[in-house]
């Protein structure tokens, strides 16, 4: 006999009732004699499995088919008297109502703290905010107040080193040889002097003494214009004076 695969062209047969130890000839191939029925090729229970399984004529495949579930039997509703359901819906009714309006006071105590809360952090934020509001101003005018302090002492210190750079232009040393109009101007010139504070006008040359003197005082030399050299040695340093 020639095996013939199940097909989806092939229409389901109904399925067969459940089989027992009993009642065997449902299943194809089993006999109560126990020889072998002749069944034709088809979709059968195998009695092992909940799906229905195909039978080739011969022997069982290795083909199932799931079996659709029967649609459940809608459940008669048993009439209920309407003084009942009028009772039930009155009593359901009245705890619902004493639930929202109990539910309503506890959220509306339970609200009122928290907006009390809220306005009390808000409070709290608010004496901080304006509390750092004065120490910026407290801070601000202190910084100004540094500010115009050290533009003062910019001022200060640029006219003093105006002056000691003046001073330093028109000074210098009680020892040494200076050429006019280079490294001393004409002018007048004073010094604290020394115990042997010497100073001598000299030519360009060097060799020509046009003015000297020697002394243990202060020491005053004019410096002219048509001079060559200036010449000091054991006096304090001379500062220009007019």
């Amino acid at each position: 006999m020639v095996n013939q695969e199940p097909s989806i062209g092939i229409p389901l047969p109904s399925q067969p009732a459940p089989v027992s130890q009993d009642d065997a000839t449902a299943i194809p191939g089993v006999s109560t004699q126990g020889g072998n029925a002749a069944s034709p090729a088809g979709w059968f229970s195998d009695g092992t499995d909940p799906r229905l399984r195909y039978w080739d004529g011969t022997r069982w495949t290795d083909h199932f088919h799931e079996v659709a579930a029967p649609e459940p039997k809608a459940k008669r509703l048993v009439p209920v008297p309407a003084l009942v359901w009028g009772g039930v819906g009155a009593l359901v009714l009245g705890i619902l109502l004493g639930s929202a309006v109990a539910g309503a006071g506890n959220n509306s105590v339970a609200l009122k703290s928290q907006l009390s809360d809220a306005k009390g952090k808000i409070s709290a934020l608010q004496g901080s905010v304006d509390a750092a509001a004065a120490e910026k101003t407290v801070q601000d005018g202190r910084s100004a107040e540094l500010d115009a302090r050290s533009t003062a002492l910019d001022a200060r210190e640029a006219a003093i080193k105006g002056q000691e750079d003046t001073v330093a232009a028109n000074t210098f040393a009680g020892d040494g040889v200076y050429v006019v109009g280079k490294d001393v101007q004409p002018g007048q010139y004073k010094s604290a002097g020394g115990s042997n504070c010497y100073w001598a006008r000299l030519n360009a040359a060097g060799d020509d003494i046009i003015d000297n003197d020697l002394g243990s005082g202060p020491a005053v030399v004019t410096v002219q214009p048509s001079d060559g050299l200036l010449k000091v040695s054991g006096c304090a340093p001379f500062t220009k004076a007019g």
